[in-house]
């Protein structure tokens, strides 16, 4: 019996044992023992609050500096009204040792340091560093801006409702996750970011810059967001930046100039729904691997996408999403861009007052007229899919109300928006709109400022035997005006004045025939009369240079 007991406590006890501990709850896990194994260094005279934020950073929880200060003032010390707490302030060498020293980053139970509600006193200094765990920084205040200049950055860089007074140096800086400056998080000082490499998502949506955001050269692995009101002061500069994914500035606000020349975004740019640019975007060169969208924001300055090439759809307006609204001085250059598709309403080229905004389409090649809910008619406005072509070429030339082509416009004769506009139309099997386009561009050659005077006489004269070679068979009218001016002149003829009208007509025709030889009749007639005689020889001429046209009006509407 007493053999009996033992075993019976090993057959209850031993699998509670051999049973792997409970898991805590997030947020509350622990190193073996309870507490972290590693403090502090003993020389450096940290604060409570560092130490205290130091043990929880280590066992794996964040470092809530509220509850360590038991205070109820705002979570974020830039919104205290009177002196912030002691216990809400950390240094930034506190920072800069748990971040980056090789001791206390593998201390770290898990590879984050997570600091929120904190004031840090000083600049944030972590140039040349390489920080291992991720940093985030959640609604806290830095009173001298940061500096991370060349830092390197294995994981993310969180930065969220978050006051930085000063400026934020961080070119060339490299990070391995995502690099977030979101959340109401503001900069008082400039964002310096040109030569950045981010390897997951860039985002600042909700932010807001007091200075210029630069930029250029920065290359983003994901996508870069500027959404939800993110608000830039100053310019935005992202000239050279490569963006691997989208770039959306879904409703922001940019006060300053955009400067993004030769940006390449391998997906789709979105500049649309609420957003204002107060003064231009400078667009020329980019590279956008899908949709570039514009609808429903504000535009006061100049947009140029000169030389830009869009893979995907150029999308000013949408049913869905509306159009953009333009400014006095907006204008929009497209000179040299190419875009699969080019998706608009024709009201979405006006301004407020109904005027057309400065348009600028040279060079700009495009293949198809529509795109996204192209086809949807329910918003009763004309798509560009859907306009007849009186429409369109009032929109090449920017006519006023009583139909009158801009001045401007006509100043120089810029044939490639005619021709660009035509093919699509043909390409779409819209022949008669595209024949009316052709047309319109005979004339604009014909009105402009720069056409030599001869060229002009040549068109007059190609517009009214050959509608400018659109419609070669306009010259058989003039020929037929030509026979029947034959006949009136065969009446005061010595010959044939006695003669019926079919003996007058064929006369006629066979004289204003070149290539029909007249019949032995008809060859010896006299006329008695030398006016009658040289206008019957004028007829012959006249017919000959018909003869010519038609045929050279043919071979090109067949070339």
């Amino acid at each position: 019996m007493r053999f009996l007991l033992p075993l019976f406590a090993l057959l209850i006890l031993g699998p509670l044992c051999l049973a792997p501990p409970l898991r805590a709850e997030e947020g509350q896990r622990t190193f073996p023992g309870g507490t972290c194994a590693l403090k502090l260094p003993a020389e450096g005279e940290w604060s409570k609050a560092e130490i205290w934020a130091w043990t929880q950073i280590c066992e794996g929880r964040w470092a809530d500096m509220r509850k360590f200060s038991g205070d109820d003032q705002p979570c974020n010390p830039a919104d205290i009204t009177d002196t912030v707490p002691e216990g809400r302030r950390l240094s930034p060498r506190f920072l800069r040792l748990i971040l980056t020293h090789p001791q206390y980053t593998a201390a770290l139970e898990r590879p984050q340091v997570e600091v929120d509600c904190a004031r840090i006193e000083g600049e944030l200094d972590l140039e040349n560093d390489a920080v291992a765990p991720e940093l985030a920084l959640l609604q806290s205040h830095l009173t001298a801006g940061a500096t991370f200049l060349r830092s390197h950055f294995a994981r993310s860089l969180i930065v969220q409702g978050t006051q930085i007074d000063g400026k934020v140096s961080a070119s060339s800086l490299e990070v391995g996750g995502d690099l977030f400056l979101r959340d109401h998080t503001t900069v008082k000082g400039e964002l310096r970011l040109p030569g950045a490499k981010v390897g997951g998502n860039v985002s600042a949506s909700g932010a807001s810059f007091d200075g210029t955001v630069r930029a250029d050269g920065i290359e983003v692995g994901g996508d870069l967001f500027l959404n939800d009101h993110t608000t830039v002061k100053g310019d935005l500069r992202l000239i050279g930046a490569k963006v691997g994914g989208d770039v959306a500035a879904i409703g922001a606000s940019i006060k300053g100039k955009v400067r993004a020349d030769g940006i390449e975004v391998g997906g789709e740019l979105f500049l649309r729904e609420g957003a204002v640019f107060k003064q231009g975007i400078a667009l020329t060169g980019a590279r956008v691997g899908g949709n570039v969208h514009f609808g429903a924001s504000t535009f006061a300055g100049r947009i140029e996408l000169s030389g830009a090439r869009v893979a995907g759809d150029l999308i000013l307006s949408s049913s869905d999403i509306g159009r953009p609204n333009w400014g006095a001085e907006a204008s929009l250059i497209l000179r040299n861009a190419t875009a699969q598709g080019f998706q608009a309403e024709i009201e979405a080229f006006q301004r407020a007052d109904g005027g057309w905004i400065d348009l600028d389409l040279a060079g700009f090649d495009y293949r198809t007229l529509g795109g996204l809910r192209a086809a949807d008619r329910s918003s009763g406005r004309t798509n560009l899919a859907d306009a007849s072509a009186a429409q369109l070429i009032a929109l090449i030339e920017r006519r006023d109300a009583a139909g009158r082509p801009d001045p401007a416009h006509d100043a120089y004769f810029t044939p490639q928006p005619y021709r660009a506009l035509a093919r699509a139309l043909t390409e779409a099997g819209a022949l008669p709109q595209a024949e009316a386009v052709e047309e319109a561009r005979f004339e604009h050659e014909r009105r402009a400022g720069n056409t030599p005077l001869r060229d002009r006489i040549w068109l007059w004269g190609s517009k009214l035997f050959i509608g400018y070679g659109l419609h070669p068979f306009r010259v058989l009218y003039w020929f037929a005006g030509l026979v029947g001016l034959g006949v009136a002149l065969a009446y005061r003829s010595r010959e044939l004045r006695h003669r019926n009208l079919v003996i007058k007509l064929m006369f006629s025709v066979e004289n204003a025939l070149p290539l029909i030889e007249a019949r032995a009749s008809f060859q010896s007639v006299r006329h008695g009369d030398a006016w009658v005689e040289g206008l019957f020889h004028a007829q012959k001429v006249a017919g000959f240079v018909l003869a010519t046209v038609l045929v050279g009006a043919l071979t090109l509407l067949g070339g």
